[in-house]
């Protein structure tokens, strides 16, 4: 059984096509095979830990998804909880050699009746603060309205 585990995983190459035209295949030496029969479940099983790996309970995952919900009554308390949940999720995701999509990353305050400019970074990186966003196909705005 290892030796046909081993064997999946050993000597895989990925390229792209894009318009008729290849690039040249590199080793993929990382990750699971997308496309195949059992990448979906090996993608599971790959990030299952991720709630045990955080000082936190409150991620949640769907598919490539990964979410995590906080509140506090106080916006300074909130802003500082939610730097610290995304650093120690940015290092899960470096020490299981994943990448975050920055492109894709973003939050949204709800109902807050208190104004406050949110300082949310991964790193360097400032998160954007947006009105609405999409959780499981469903938009939801800044005032819980779907």
């Amino acid at each position: 059984m290892f030796d046909w585990i081993q064997d999946y995983f050993s000597n895989r190459q990925q390229y792209v096509f894009l318009k008729k035209v290849s690039s040249f295949p590199l080793a993929v030496t990382c990750g699971v095979p997308q496309g195949s029969v059992l990448g979906r479940l090996l993608f599971l099983i790959y990030v299952n830990d991720i709630g045990n790996g955080l000082p936190f309970k409150t991620v949640k995952l769907y598919a490539d998804d990964t979410n995590f919900f906080i509140f506090n009554i106080d916006v300074v308390t909130l802003s500082i909880t939610a730097n610290e949940y995304l650093f120690h999720l940015s290092q899960w995701f470096i020490a299981n050699r994943l990448s975050l999509n920055l492109d894709k990353i973003c939050f949204v305050t709800f109902v807050t009746h208190q104004e406050h400019d949110f300082d949310i970074k991964i790193g360097n990186i400032k998160i954007i603060n947006v009105s609405h966003c999409r959780y499981l196909g469903v938009y939801i705005n800044k005032d819980l309205k779907f």
